[in-house]
């Protein structure tokens, strides 16, 4: 019957895991779930009936949001639209949310509202820019960084290390960090005894360039570890001292 369908709907709605929330064509709030309250810090009957535009879009928003939210009601877009934009919480904290967009019709097919499902993505949105920021830190670094499985086969190199060594991130990545020349020997044999333990090592060596030229470098080599302690990367942090190493001398 169209009561128990009725009842479904609402029950669905209560318990979604995501902002349910129906407007009408002056954008006034006419129906909002549990979800969406907890996102925005409101009792249902604090927003029903109040302009969304309004109350919840930041005012230098407002005039963007309400554009494709006219556009919905004029029929100028698909009837499902994928939209993400801030919206401000009752304590005036902000969050993204990505809204899925469609139009609500009445019996002669005249648009009377939009329905909208809306995903909290504020934290997914933040690590993203927090990586971002990392990746942007990492390549412009004036150190060498450069990225290894627990074999020492390069996986990343930032333009430093192309900078210094001469080899540029294709011929880098695949290789073993030894191949392209660290020293071996003791002091190899030492470094990967430290790392394979999960300590981190220190020190200075002869290192060479693609064309042959040895160079002094001072490098910090560690481990990167999963969830579970297990050792899935090492990462190396270098700066060359060559220019530092030859005043050294100069100067005894």
């Amino acid at each position: 019957t169209l009561k128990v369908e009725r009842d479904k709907a609402k029950q669905y709605l209560k318990i979604a895991e995501v902002m349910m929330l129906a407007l009408d064509t002056e954008g006034q709030v006419v129906m909002i779930n549990k979800k969406g309250c907890n996102i925005l810090g409101y009792e249902e009957q604090e927003i029903i009936g109040k302009n969304w535009f309004d109350l919840c879009i930041p005012p230098e928003t407002t005039r963007e949001v309400k554009i494709v939210f006219d556009n919905l009601i004029n029929g100028n877009y698909d009837p499902v639209e994928y939209y993400e934009n801030e919206i401000l919480t009752k304590y005036q904290e902000r969050r993204v949310i990505a809204f899925h967009n469609s139009v609500i019709r009445n019996e002669t097919d005249e648009i009377i509202g939009t329905l909208a499902s809306g995903d909290d993505i504020t934290e997914r949105k933040q690590a993203v820019e927090k990586i971002r920021k990392l990746s942007l830190a990492v390549e412009q670094s004036p150190s060498i960084v450069v990225i290894t499985d627990p074999e020492g086969v390069i996986e990343y190199a930032n333009p430093r290390f192309s900078q210094t060594t001469g080899y540029n991130s294709e011929e880098a990545i695949g290789e073993k960090i030894v191949s392209l020349g660290e020293q071996s020997g003791e002091l190899q044999k030492e470094m990967w005894d430290i790392l394979i333990s999960g300590q981190e090592w220190k020190g200075e060596f002869y290192n060479m360039r693609k064309g042959g030229e040895l160079y002094w470098e001072s490098a910090s080599i560690s481990s990167i570890k999963n969830s579970e302690g297990i050792i899935t990367n090492f990462i190396k942090v270098a700066e060359d001292i060559t220019e530092r190493k030859l005043a050294e001398k100069a100067l005894q």
